[in-house]
């Protein structure tokens, strides 16, 4: 046994405090689990009467975060809950396996109390339907969990896990968006279809790790900053030896693993990283807005943490908006697939919206976001340099003539290679060419194109049409502008970018 005063020592003063009494939050489980009270006591008891205090630790955090977690069921659309219904002999099973696999490994302090409880315990990834997902997934895997005792650091454990893994799992993977959510499938359904986006890949290897005792979660954006397209998803070791070690199931094992590359120094770059928790995070936007409707969809989330400045260089931005009627939340968005984008969002303080943990070199806009009137913008975009704002507002009163380069930049000319029916030969051969300048997409002869500069909307300044044999030029365009391009055969691509001595891509 472990007791008490050795665990509390291990765990630190927070942990000791939420032993030794239930505070509101486990009142509230209680309250919210109405006949199923009586289940979830049971598992507490169970590790107080075995004078098991990790397990004891484990359970109380169990309980007291699973609120609103629950089996979806998509032939009612409605949700089974947790609280509601939870069997305890299925929460101690839990419990007993993710101890099993990290109790020494939590003696030893190869793993933190942070690490156990957030990324090896949970029962459960999302609203999939509960399973013995452990045991199953130990037992496709016995080999490789045997072969962790031969190895001496954790980290080496770690690393040979994720490997082996994904030797098992490489190129049995079909890329698609018709599959069903990820979140609403557990490991044996996942496993079985071998098919589905982002998620469904970090989801299917996120299971046996654990179930190993390797802390393992899920990061994830909602927008790229400077480039088009939708959220994207990778996995993420949770080691005391590294401050973060990105891989992905199904396709790239660590340490090597860099989510932002497209093509060697080409990299496409998010404003904001979100990493998944079990636990919920009280700074959440939807623990600070009243109703949820009045948060963009793709943020409605309270399981996650910022760890943006854990990959990029970051800094806190401060914005000021000058009215009285100023909102109570204000959004940064991000310029994508055409639209202001929100990426993240802060209460107003003292007259200010202080946004912590921004991405460098990444073009901003301040916004606000309601469910009957969408995003609104309240100021003129902005980057952050060397940790110094630079705003983009037009200068009407000075002009410049800007010659237009490439209609599109590099990251989306790499990126529109991606998905190509083409061989790998092919692909590569084309990569090069961009790295190079060949085959870049310059201005096309005979076509018109249009100029559209930021001033409060797009405003359109003028239509050039590419004469052969010149430049594409467009004369007395405002200085300092955020400007874009475009074209009848690339709507979909377009890009914005400012001009300084040549195009500047954002």
């Amino acid at each position: 046994m472990i007791k008490l005063s050795f665990v509390c020592f291990l765990f630190g003063l927070g942990v000791f405090l939420s032993c030794s009494k239930m505070d509101s939050a486990m009142e509230k489980s209680f309250q919210q689990a109405k006949n199923n009270k009586e289940e979830l006591k049971r598992v507490i008891n169970h590790y107080k009467t075995k004078d098991d205090t990790i397990g004891y630790i484990a359970s109380i955090f169990l309980i007291e975060n699973m609120k609103g977690l629950g089996t979806y069921d998509s032939k009612t659309d409605s949700m089974r809950l947790d609280l509601e219904h939870i069997n305890a002999d299925y929460l101690i099973s839990n419990i007993d396996a993710s101890l099993k696999v990290s109790r020494l490994n939590l003696i030893k302090g190869n793993i933190s109390q942070t690490a156990f409880l957030e990324y090896i315990l949970p029962y459960r990834l999302e609203y999939e339907g509960l399973s013995d997902w452990r045991k199953q997934c130990l037992d496709r895997y016995n080999s490789i969990s045997g072969d962790l005792f031969n190895l001496k650091t954790f980290e080496e454990q770690a690393f040979y896990a994720v490997t082996n893994i994904n030797n098992d799992l490489i190129d049995h993977f079909k890329y698609t968006n018709s599959e069903s959510p990820a979140e609403f499938n557990n490991w044996q359904q996942l496993i079985t279809r071998k098919s589905g986006d982002c998620w469904a890949m970090t989801n299917t290897i996120t299971y046996p790790l654990r179930a190993m005792g390797i802390p393992t979660t899920i990061d994830f954006i909602t927008s790229w900053g400077n480039s088009n397209g939708g959220g994207h998803a990778w996995n993420t070791l949770i080691l005391k030896t590294r401050k973060t070690v990105p891989f992905l199931g199904f396709e790239a094992s660590p340490p090597n693993y860099n989510p932002f590359k497209v093509y060697k120094t080409v990299m496409r770059f998010p404003a904001k990283i979100f990493r998944k928790t079990f636990s919920m995070n009280p700074l959440a936007l939807s623990n600070l807005i009243t109703n949820v409707n009045d948060i963009p969809v793709h943020l409605r989330f309270d399981r996650a943490i910022d760890v943006t400045d854990q990959y990029l260089s970051t800094k806190t931005v401060k914005v000021y908006i000058g009215n009285r009627s100023a909102p109570n939340i204000v959004y940064l968005s991000v310029f994508s697939n055409g639209q202001w984008q929100p990426v993240c969002g802060t209460p107003r303080k003292l007259g200010y919206y202080f946004f912590d943990k921004m991405v460098e070199n990444i073009l901003y806009i301040p916004t606000s976001f309601d469910s009957e009137k969408g995003v609104k913008l309240l100021g003129y975009p902005f980057f952050i340099r060397s940790g110094i704002i630079f705003s983009l507002k037009p200068n009407m009163s000075s002009l410049e003539n800007i010659t237009i380069g490439n209609t599109r930049s590099l990251v989306s000319d790499g990126l529109g290679l991606y998905g190509l029916n083409i061989s790998k030969e092919v692909f590569y051969q084309r990569m090069e060419n961009l790295m190079s300048g060949i085959n870049t997409s310059k201005p096309l002869d005979n076509v018109t194109y249009k100029l559209f500069y930021w001033d409060g909307s797009w405003v359109l300044h003028s239509e050039v049409k590419k004469i052969p044999g010149k430049n594409l030029v467009f004369y007395n365009v405002p200085k300092n502008a955020l400007l874009r391009l475009i074209s009848p055969h690339d709507l979909r691509n377009s890009r914005i970018f400012s001009y300084k001595n040549g195009q500047v891509w954002w």
